[in-house]
């Protein structure tokens, strides 16, 4: 049994010169991402054949895990970049978009009367919600004692 190894020096020097833009850019998010693509697409063939090669396959979700991050990170700096480079590399795209305000970050959410966390000006008045009273009217209410 013969192993390869997952990129030639050739295959790694193309894609650091075409996605790092020079030889010397090597760390670059965008250059480790399509690294790291190669290297997935490599390993995934892999355990195409072995399909009990429970080792790889763990290697496999690290690398996928990592990558994911590291296209976070191009997103949230760059969106056009991010869309080029998962284009580039037919990554399929899961746009992280995040939110811009407080109402988007709310919006579907289940909401509560603000007269709940909002505290009474005297502490002895009863609240709206109280067991002791009637819902808003005052009256005592015969199920709590």
């Amino acid at each position: 049994m013969t192993t390869t190894t997952t990129l030639s020096k050739e295959r790694k020097a193309t894609l650091i010169k075409e996605f790092g833009g020079s030889d010397k850019n090597t760390g670059s998010a965008e250059v480790q991402v399509a690294l790291l693509s190669e290297r997935i697409n490599h390993l995934t063939e892999h355990l195409k054949g072995h399909k009990k090669d429970f080792h790889s396959r763990r290697g496999l979700l690290l690398m996928v895990a990592k990558r994911a991050k590291l296209l976070k990170y191009i997103n949230k700096v760059n969106v056009s970049r991010y869309r080029e480079i998962a284009d580039k590399l037919g990554i399929r795209q899961k746009l992280w978009a995040p939110p811009s305000t407080a109402a988007s970050r709310t919006a579907g959410r289940c909401s509560f009367p603000s007269s709940l966390f909002t505290p009474s000006p005297h502490p002895t008045a009863a609240s709206p919600y109280d067991c002791r009273t009637q819902a808003g009217t005052g009256a005592p209410d015969a199920r709590c004692t």
